[in-house]
């Protein structure tokens, strides 16, 4: 390499002498390395004698900063970007040698190599030499374990050395998240679930601090229904990971499979805070709160959803149950006419759901209800408007009101009537017909006699 390109004669006169990153003066340094070598007559070797007089540390600190610039264009003393790089790693390399043992000074060429040099195949491989150097020059850095398995998974792809080498990483740190994900994704790619959770246990084991661990295996408990041990795994994970909703949301699950329902709702509350869009959180929300009788909540949940995801199938259905149950409170409190109100809103819902999903048994047997339960409570309104007699104007009113409960009730039966056809082996789907049917023949007869 040609003398305007050796680092003592670019760097110097750049710094004016000293380094910014680590304050050494470069310069006195070069000066005691000159004359050391001549006094000895070693002409050859004043460039080593000049890099053995600066602290290695000093020297990675002063390429890290010098990389990072070049990494964004701000060339300075050498022109191109890949010269740049190799101009640093060779003279790192000058220094460290081979033959070094130092495995700390391995280790940060590799790191240094493979994240701030070019991302290419000869750098990476570099950057792999030196890794390898130091993991078996220290076979207890984690770190250096986990960088060669990125490589032998993404780079140059051999599972099994990836295995390997993020296994020993796991051994060595528990906590090591990248290591301990990376192996678990590889495993679930060979199908090794098992394998998967035993990691997981040992890891979890071992450390407290192994969020990562917990939290995969509480999915996995979670999947498996194993609901119990699950909130007990993710309670944890949340503890290292506080702003991840699918953790919040995955642990609401867990405590409604359990019966717990107003740790539920404020599991799936948290979660919605963080991110709005939670379409399951809001519905599962919503369908909590219709267990626990909190109708309106639920209400505001399924309307929330539907904002989302206008065309939510299991949002429409929840939205017109939770209508359906607080008309049925409204008419239990006298509220007759408000009740009908919620019920007229209910079946706009439950016939959205139903254009939807028409092959869905449980909506049409909510049509049905909704129907059913709009001829039983739907109240006598007197028209009001011109008339020739009261007695006239009695019965007009009488009339509309058998006909409006005729019409809802034979609704009302022919929904069953199609759920059935649908689920022929539900015996409650004919007690519904029946009922129906019932009230159908008692309107109709009640008009014949009108």
């Amino acid at each position: 390499m040609g003398a305007t390109h050796r680092w003592e004669d670019c760097v110097c006169p750049m710094y004016g002498g000293y380094c910014p990153y680590t304050g050494i003066n470069l310069n006195k340094i070069r000066t005691e390395s000159t004359n050391l070598g001549k006094s000895k007559n070693l002409k050859g070797t004043i460039e080593n004698i000049y890099w053995k007089l600066i602290p290695k540390g000093a020297i990675f600190v002063i390429l890290r900063h010098e990389l990072e610039h070049s990494a964004v264009g701000q060339t300075r003393f050498i022109h191109g970007t890949r010269r740049r790089r190799l101009f640093c790693y060779k003279t790192v390399a000058r220094i460290t040698g081979p033959q070094s043992s130092d495995p700390s000074v391995h280790f940060n060429l590799g790191v240094l190599l493979w994240e701030k040099g070019e991302r290419t195949q000869e750098m990476r491989e570099k950057a792999v030499e030196h890794l390898m150097l130091a993991a078996k020059l220290n076979p207890q850095n984690a770190a250096a374990f986990r960088y060669l398995g990125h490589y032998y998974a993404r780079i140059a792809p051999e599972p099994q050395r990836a295995l390997k080498c993020y296994q020993r990483a796991v051994v060595i740190n528990p906590d090591d998240l990248e290591a301990g994900e990376a192996l678990c994704d590889l495993l679930d790619e060979g199908g090794k679930e098992s394998l998967v959770v035993a990691i997981c246990r040992e890891a979890s084991e071992k450390s407290a601090r192994a969020f990562w661990a917990f939290r995969r295996l509480g999915y996995l408990q979670a999947h498996k229904k194993k609901w119990s041990e699950a909130i007990q795994s993710l309670q944890h994970a949340i503890r290292g990971f506080p702003m991840s909703p699918d953790l919040w949301e995955t642990l609401g699950l867990a405590y409604q499979r359990m019966g717990m329902f107003t740790a539920a709702l404020k599991s799936y509350g948290r979660a919605v805070e963080l991110d709005n869009s939670r379409v399951f959180a809001l519905i599962e929300s919503g369908n909590t709160c219709l267990m626990l009788g909190s109708f309106r909540k639920g209400i505001e949940h399924f309307q929330q959803t539907l904002e989302i995801s206008p065309h939510n199938v299991s949002a429409l259905y929840g939205l017109a149950s939770a209508l359906l149950g607080l008309a049925k409170e409204c008419a239990n409190l006298g509220a007759f006419r408000w009740g009908a109100s919620l019920l007229e809103e209910a079946c706009d819902v439950a016939v959205r759901g139903t254009s939807l999903a028409g092959n869905f048994s449980c909506s049409w047997k909510l049509h049905g209800d909704i129907q059913l339960m709009y001829a039983r409570c739907y109240p006598w309104v007197e028209e009001s408007g011109p008339r020739h007699s009261d007695e006239i104007s009695f019965k007009s009113s009488i009339n509309t009101w058998k006909s409006t409960c005729h019409i809802a009730a034979r609704n009302a039966s022919r929904s069953y009537q199609r759920a059935l056809h649908l689920s022929p082996w539900l015996a409650t789907l004919y007690a519904d017909v029946a009922v129906a049917s019932d009230l159908c023949s008692s309107l109709r007869s009640l008009r014949r006699r009108t």
